[in-house]
């Protein structure tokens, strides 16, 4: 893993990774300097993405934010033309190992019960939780979750 450090070479990659993208969001197709450009990881840290060029993309502010740790599936050669390109949303392995243990257990989990057994940090069930419940995959009644 690539320490973020500039005496090792970190902003030289992130320039490398600007460059080989031809400083264009690869989400969207935005380029410089009409948009603010930010590194991304295409399989998110939390999801144990590395720091590698091959997990790095380049990207918009508004896209990246709006991916929030989501995984997508980006055109790996060139980059995406003009602004019809949208980015196709994957369900990340954290996801479907939730609604596994939800399946496994019909009376429902509280959040705490996930947070336990995915062994991971509240934040990061959390949103999984909310991806889930946006997709309607799963419900919430009182404390519980439940698979629908």
């Amino acid at each position: 893993m690539v320490r973020r450090n500039p005496l090792n070479g970190y902003y030289a990659l992130r320039w490398k990774i600007l460059e080989r993208d031809k400083f264009t969001c690869r989400y969207c197709g935005g380029s410089a300097p009409s948009v603010h450009l930010e590194i991304d990881h295409v399989i998110p840290v939390t999801d144990g993405g590395t720091d590698g060029e091959d997990n790095l993309v380049t990207s918009c502010f508004s896209c990246n934010r709006g991916k929030n740790a989501l995984s997508v599936q980006v055109k790996r050669k060139g980059v995406p033309s003009g602004s019809g390109f949208a980015p196709h949303l994957i369900v990340r392995p954290r996801q479907e190992s939730i609604a596994g243990y939800l399946k496994e257990h019909p009376e429902g989990l509280t959040t705490g019960e996930i947070i336990k057994m995915e062994k991971t940090t509240r934040s990061n069930t959390d949103m999984s939780l909310l991806r889930l419940r946006k997709r309607g995959i799963i419900k919430r009644v009182l404390d519980k979750w439940f698979l629908i």
